[in-house]
This record gives structure tokens, C-alpha cells and sequence, in this order.
């Protein structure tokens, strides 16, 4: 499957949905690095008669690939213990199995959302019902469904999928699917947003984290072991929690040093709102300040964006079980007596987007903090050291600053400024901050 096959399932799929341009172009990207990892993994959803492709992720990219022939890790998937595993408290009612099989059966027809383009037609052997159980929270029945699947003459593997009844209907159907990569999948988010069903080895524990939290030493998290019943833990994420957040990961309790990105179990969301609001600045400019003395200039070779994308993913600063490489679209730039202080943004997951400033260090290296999210009148106040003054910015605005309660205003600038140490106000537009405020 290449990209024009891609970006037609997707667009097949989500019927009056139209994946952004590029999307299929960065899935294939995203999918080639991690074939170079062994992380090949495919997720899609299905709701009612429409589907929603929810691309799974993996680890520290945020998109996965259709399977590339011959890349399967699994020797013989039919002998797994998965396919000889039942679970649940339904597993052994005859007339549910028929009925959670059929679903399973009619919605792996070629030309169906699933499988639109006959991906997953040759599948040698029988499905296999997993588990079939109640849930919680009163959304009903469910059940995990698992069948081979020969994508190529040398590459099968364990096709997973989550059956259920849709809200507002009265039949379960085939709501989503995750193809095997390295980890046992099988992992997904109801329709309902909270719910969480995922498939793990009985007796183990998989970790579960609902959200991001910040503090002055940076991103965290919050881990909760769950250890499986009859094959699959069942949890609620809670009402106020965004599932977008949601990390779960398999093996030990998950802390920043033993991060590896294949004990992360990528979530399905079976539901159709699973797409992060980008909250950054709608800026894409670089600006260079310069500095209020006859500092050196800054080589020709210097790469600010790369310099800072480096700066802020090896400062301790992001949460790594989310980590997702992306530049900053702005920068403004200034320079120190160490080097060049960078500022720009970065946006975790469906977190808020924040203002995040590099300084620079006298033995090459930055340290780096938080200045405050992105939705401020004045986005950008940061005071430099040493009685530098102040780096100001708001692009589209005029700004003005003084020194004092009493002091003239300036001569009016545009975008952005570099303000004296005596600065004490400023006023970007309609906008006014006492600089005692600036980060």
C-alpha cells in the first residue's frame, strides 16, 4: 500500500471526512522509521455505518503504517496463546459467540470500512472470541475478536478487533481494529470516550496514565497498575479525562529512564472526536534580535530550529511516554553572553500548547523552562539574565514599552522587541503587562 492507496482507504473510510493534505505522505514517512525499529502496527475504527481510521500510535511518532510485506515478527501467530485463550463471563454462551462472530465476520467483508480495499481477505484459519464480558459504567457487552491474517506468502499476524453495540443501535458491530507489531495488542477506547478494554497476559499488569500534569520540574505522570482479568483489563478514564492523554504501557512501572517505546500499547479510539486541537500561535516566522550590545555574531551554519527541537527534547522538560519530534513553527531568537537564547513552542499531545525558552549554557548545552502557555495577549515576556532586558513579542501587533510609572512610551515597534533592562511596562496592542510578570 502506498500513498494514493492510503489516502484513498482513508478517504473511503471516513466517507465525509478528508484527511489533511500530506497525511497519507507523513503515515508511510512515519512508517518507514519505524519499520527500521521493528514497530509496524495498524489501527482502524469503525462506528455505525461510517468509519473513523484511527491510526494508531506507537511510541514516540504519532502515526503508524499499513504493514509492509515480509516485516511480521511472528513465526506461527496461529499457535499465540492468545488463540487458544477465552475470557469473560460470555465466552461460553453459544447464541453471544454466533452473534459476536457474525459481527466480527460482516464487518471484515471486503469493500466494508474495515477492510475497503480487501487488506485482510486472506485469513487461513477461524475467528477466535478471546473475551466476551460486561464493561462498566453501563455501556453493555463487549468482546475482543482475533483471527490470522496473511498479509503476504511470508508475513502473517493476529488481527485484533473490539466488538460492541454503537450508541443508539441495537446490534454489536466490528468497531475496531489493531494489527500485531512488536507487543501483544488489542488495546481500545469505546465509543462512550471513557471506556477501556485492552487485552494483556492474565495475571500481568498494564500501566495506565490519564493525563499530563505540569510543574516547575516539567511534564509528569501519574501511574496506576491494573492488573488483567480473564485476559483484558476493563477501566474508566472518568468523565473530565481527555482520552487523547491516555498512555497505557506494559512491563515494569513506567519512569523517564526505562522509556522504551514498545512497551507502549497504542489505543484504538473507536470513537469519532480523536483528532488533538493544535493550540499553538498561528505564527511561522523567525526572528532574530540581535542584542543591545556587540555580542558576536551568529554563524551562518547555525540551524535555530534544529538547535532548539534538540535543546527541548533533551531537557527533561517533556513527558517522554508522549514525546512526538515537531519544530517549533516560530522562534525568536536573541542573543546572551553564552550564546543564543531560543524561544518557541511545543504542544504535548492534546495538552495546551506552551511558550518554552532555551538558554543557552557556557559549556554548549541549554536549560530550559516553561513561560506560560500560548493564549496570552503577550505571548512572549521572558527576562534574560544577568539585567539583560527583556525579550518581548507578539506577532501582528504594536507594541510599546517605558520605563516607569511615569515614563514616556516609546516609539511604537511591530512583532517583536528587545527591551532594555529599565523596562518595566509594555503594551502590545490593546494588551498592557508589568514586566514584574515576565517569565
Amino acid at each position: 500500500m502506498d500513498s494514493r492507496d492510503l489516502t484513498q482507504a482513508l478517504r473511503d473510510a471516513t466517507e465525509d471526512l478528508t484527511p489533511r493534505d500530506g497525511f497519507a505522505g507523513d503515515v508511510v514517512a512515519g512508517g518507514r522509521r519505524r519499520r527500521r525499529r521493528n514497530r509496524v502496527a495498524m489501527a482502524s475504527a469503525v462506528v455505525g455505518t461510517a468509519a473513523v481510521a484511527a491510526i494508531a500510535m506507537t511510541g514516540p511518532t504519532p502515526l503508524s503504517a499499513p504493514p509492509a510485506p515480509g516485516a511480521s515478527q511472528q513465526t506461527e501467530p496461529s499457535r499465540d496463546w492468545r488463540m487458544s485463550y477465552q475470557g469473560g463471563e460470555h465466552v461460553d454462551d453459544p447464541l453471544r459467540v454466533t452473534e459476536i462472530i457474525e459481527a466480527w465476520t460482516t464487518g471484515l467483508r471486503t469493500g466494508r470500512p474495515a477492510n475497503q480495499n480487501g487488506t485482510f481477505d486472506d485469513r487461513p484459519g477461524d475467528p477466535h472470541v478471546y473475551w466476551a464480558g460486561d464493561t462498566i459504567n453501563g455501556y453493555g457487552e463487549a468482546a475482543i475478536v482475533m483471527e490470522v491474517v496473511r498479509l503476504s506468502p511470508d508475513d502473517e499476524r493476529i488481527l485484533t478487533g473490539v466488538v460492541a453495540t454503537p450508541p443508539n443501535t441495537t446490534a454489536p458491530r466490528l468497531l475496531g481494529l489493531q494489527l500485531d507489531g512488536p507487543g501483544e495488542q488489542g488495546q481500545f477506547v469505546l465509543p462512550d470516550n471513557r471506556t477501556v478494554v485492552a487485552v494483556a497476559r492474565p495475571g500481568t499488569e498494564l500501566w495506565l496514565s490519564r493525563e499530563i500534569t505540569y510543574t516547575d520540574e516539567g511534564s509528569q505522570r501519574h501511574w496506576m497498575p491494573y492488573e488483567a482479568t480473564d485476559g483484558v483489563i476493563v477501566q474508566d478514564l472518568y468523565d473530565n479525562s481527555n482520552k487523547l492523554n491516555v498512555r497505557l504501557v506494559a512491563g515494569a512501572e513506567p519512569t523517564p529512564e526505562n522509556m522504551d517505546p514498545d512497551r507502549i500499547r497504542p489505543l484504538v479510539m473507536t470513537g469519532r472526536d480523536a483528532v488533538p486541537t493544535a493550540r499553538g500561535l498561528p505564527w511561522d516566522r523567525t526572528v532574530d534580535l540581535g542584542a543591545n550590545d556587540a555580542a558576536s555574531s551568529v554563524g551562518d551554519r547555525f540551524d535555530a530550529s534544529a538547535e532548539f527541537t534538540k535543546a527541548l527534547r533533551d531537557s527533561g522538560q517533556l513527558d517522554p511516554w508522549s514525546y512526538q519530534e515537531r519544530r517549533s513553527p516560530w522562534l525568536v531568537m536573541a542573543r546572551v553572553q553564552d550564546g543564543v537564547l531560543m524561544i518557541g513552542e511545543h504542544q504535548e499531545l492534546d495538552e495546551a500548547a506552551y511558550v518554552y525558552v532555551a538558554m543557552p549554557r557556557g559549556d554548549g548545552g541549554y536549560d530550559v523552562r516553561r513561560a506560560g502557555t500560548t493564549d496570552h495577549s503577550l505571548p512572549v515576556a521572558v527576562r534574560l539574565p544577568d539585567n539583560g532586558g527583556y525579550v518581548v513579542a507578539a506577532f501582528g501587533e504594536e507594541l510599546t514599552y517605558r520605563t516607569g510609572w511615569d515614563g514616556a512610551w516609546s516609539a511604537p515597534f511591530r512583532d517583536a522587541g528587545l527591551l532594555p533592562p529599565e523596562a518595566t511596562h509594555v503594551q502590545a496592542g490593546d494588551h498592557f503587562l508589568d514586566l514584574a510578570n515576565a517569565k
